[in-house]
């Protein structure tokens, strides 16, 4: 009987986790003036503007996946839980205006497939053939559905627009007797966050100038910028993100990514965090630290991503309702491919053929 509670435990702050949804110096010899290389001799970077260029109608399909991967030690050994999700979209641009524009997402088809603490289901919304838990239901009820949102000048989530509505459609096949808990529980990994998420990984990691912050949109290879956001939910923590663009062709953007990943919490906050968890009834979770790495290509015609992976590591800190407590170690790897439906926009195709051409030489 004890083994089993330790094991319920364990499935709890594994299913708690997934569901929240990266010196150098030279010094002259001694004696020796530098070099000083005239203004003739140094090299000079071609600076081109690098930024969004979207017509109302424009629509792109979109691939977005997402793979989690979670260790975890505790009292009866390790454990290691998976799930993937993979979205097929359409992002729309409905209104653009001086200072702002409004997105509309549309998902298309949804695969999603999760093994946590031996907690298993497949599901695909094109299969008929199957019968879901009630878990798996909001994301099947993503199909068909959808929202908008505003972005600003500098590329980042203004405000959503029909997010609590497109919520309320994913769960509507839920049993309305779990339907509260299932909305709560998948909100949790999707909302507002989520959102910034889904923005962060595409159009959010363009360089950008407002009110004289950051560099601007005009850019050279080499150069490099920085993004910050703290968020709260499902954890509090502080994202830093530096770009740093890698080449810069007629049609294509390479930029790669540098991220690290640290606590919003102070250790007071995080003390009364422990002190006060046997009065929760969900796990109290607290990141240690994280960092990320990936690379994005960008479509010039339009200023989306073609194609992008970021990769995303986690230390944390769990502790049960009932005392348990353990670490954890969590891996997330996010790609998005997108097709612009565009003349002027590069094909994959395209894409594939002038990064080998590069490659080549």
């Amino acid at each position: 009987m004890q083994g089993c509670n330790r094991r319920s435990a364990l499935k709890m702050g594994v299913t708690a986790v997934i569901a929240f949804s990266g010196c150098g110096w030279f010094e002259d010899d001694e004696g020796v003036p530098p070099v000083v290389p005239t203004a003739e001799a140094l090299p000079t970077a071609q600076v081109e503007s690098l930024e969004l260029r979207l017509k109302v109608g424009d629509r792109f399909p979109l691939r977005k996946t997402v793979t989690q991967e979670l260790h975890q030690a505790s009292a009866i050994g390790p454990a290691i839980s998976h799930t993937q999700l993979e979205l097929l979209l359409t992002l729309t641009v409905e209104e653009v205006l001086p200072d702002r524009k409004r997105l509309g997402v549309r998902y298309n088809r949804v695969k999603y497939s999760q093994d946590l603490a031996g907690d298993k289901f497949e599901i695909d919304s094109s299969r008929l053939d199957q019968d879901p838990p009630s878990a798996a239901l909001p994301y099947l009820g993503l199909v068909d559905n959808g929202f908008s949102f505003w972005i600003g000048r500098d590329n980042q989530i203004i405000e959503p627009v029909g997010f609590p509505e497109f919520l309320e459609r994913c769960v509507r096949a839920v049993p309305q007797a779990e339907r509260k808990e299932v909305l709560k529980r998948f909100a949790q990994s999707t909302a507002d966050e989520g959102v910034a998420n889904f923005v962060d990984d595409s159009i959010g990691l363009l360089p950008y100038e407002v009110d004289g912050k950051s560099q601007g949109t005009n850019v050279a290879e080499g150069d490099t910028w920085t993004r910050e956001r703290r968020l709260m939910q499902p954890m509090p923590l502080y994202l830093n993100n530096r770009y740093t663009l890698r080449s810069l062709t007629p049609k294509l953007a390479e930029i790669d990514i540098l991220g690290k990943v640290t606590p919003a919490a102070t250790p007071k906050d995080a003390d009364d965090g422990v002190v006060q968890a046997s009065m929760k009834s969900t796990p109290d979770v607290m990141v240690r630290g994280g960092n990320a790495f990936g690379t994005c290509t960008i479509d010039r015609a339009t200023g989306l991503p073609l194609e992008s992976k970021v990769e995303r590591y986690l230390e944390m800190n769990v502790r049960l309702p009932n005392g348990l407590a353990f670490e954890q170690r969590k891996r997330t790897v996010t790609t998005i491919q997108a097709f612009p439906q565009q003349p002027a926009a590069v094909s994959q195709k395209d894409a594939v053929s002038e990064k080998e051409s590069g490659t080549a030489q």
